[in-house]
């Protein structure tokens, strides 16, 4: 007979687990890709540190306002707004 995991014994929904075991390859990808940015970011763009551009990207991405796509947009454009 096998042992059942805590989870099991407690009646958890393992759709919980299943979720983040999906969930798990997205935000790797999302931070390697923030990495990539602040270290592919000129000195002169950052406005505090790169380590405060790494920050802020962090508390943008748990208030769910991260959005990469413009981030990589100014990068390409230099930082200049159009």
């Amino acid at each position: 007979m096998t042992e059942k995991s805590p989870a099991m014994k407690k009646g958890r929904n393992l759709s919980f687990y299943k979720s983040l075991f999906l969930a798990l390859p997205i935000v790797c990808v999302m931070g390697a890709i923030v990495l990539a940015i602040v270290l592919a970011k000129p000195a002169e763009l950052f406005t505090s540190s790169p380590d405060g551009s790494l920050y802020g990207m962090v508390v943008k991405a748990k208030a769910d306002g991260l959005n990469l796509a413009c981030t990589i947009w100014g990068l390409r454009m230099g930082g200049r707004r159009e």
